[in-house]
């Protein structure tokens, strides 16, 4: 697949997360939903995707998101979360949200926890996510619950242990294929403990 854009450097995600949503769903059209988003661009998961039409949401807790937002034009909300990202704020957030959110990236350390016990997305579906469990530096803490709660809710792990350096596993990818544009070439990067690297060379192929 073409991937219209270069991951890694120090204009979108450090490790192909923005690549995995576009491999997942190649649209012109598409939504996000970016918590824990950091920077408007260096390291972002999700400035890639703006600069091809899509749109959504990015919610962090620092204010000079605000200022590097208008800089770099980034015209998606931008909300600044001063007392962190809580369950209340994060489900005011989410009625925002259409019913089928193409790409969600969940990167608040270990306050990812929220969205495990905490599930806010009743009644709508992810086509595809990232998530940070940091299993390298937190063991099981957050990777064993959040693979049970969201594989009850019908999401097939399909990146398990994608790894930042090599044997250095972070984080999960995972989907909802039927809302994906090409079910069949998911199975293409089905893997455990691949570097993201090596899952950005099957991607480009």
């Amino acid at each position: 697949m073409i991937i219209p854009f270069v991951s890694e450097g120090r204009i979108g995600s450090h490790h192909g997360q923005d690549s995995f949503a576009w491999f997942c769903n190649p649209i012109s059209d598409g939504y996000y939903l970016d918590l824990g988003c950091g920077d408007p661009v260096e390291g972002s998961n999700t400035f890639q995707l703006d600069r091809l039409g899509w749109r959504g949401i990015c919610a962090d807790r620092f204010e000079k998101q605000h200022l590097w937002r208008v800089l770099h034009g980034r015209t998606s909300a931008f909300p600044c979360m001063h007392d962190g990202i809580t369950s209340d704020n994060l489900n005011g957030l989410i009625k925002f949200c259409p019913n089928v959110i193409d790409y969600a990236s969940f990167d608040m350390d270990e306050n990812n926890l929220l969205i495990v016990e905490h599930w806010p997305f009743a009644g709508r579906n992810i086509a595809c996510f990232t998530f940070e469990h940091d299993r390298y530096a937190l063991g099981d803490r957050l990777s064993t619950p959040s693979r049970q709660v969201f594989s009850k809710l019908g999401y097939d792990l399909l990146c398990e242990d994608v790894c930042c350096e090599p044997d250095k596993p972070f984080e999960d990818w995972w989907v909802m294929p039927f809302h994906c544009c090409d079910p069949d070439a998911l199975e293409l990067i089905r893997s455990k403990g691949k570097w993201h690297r090596d899952l950005l060379e099957i991607m480009r192929r």
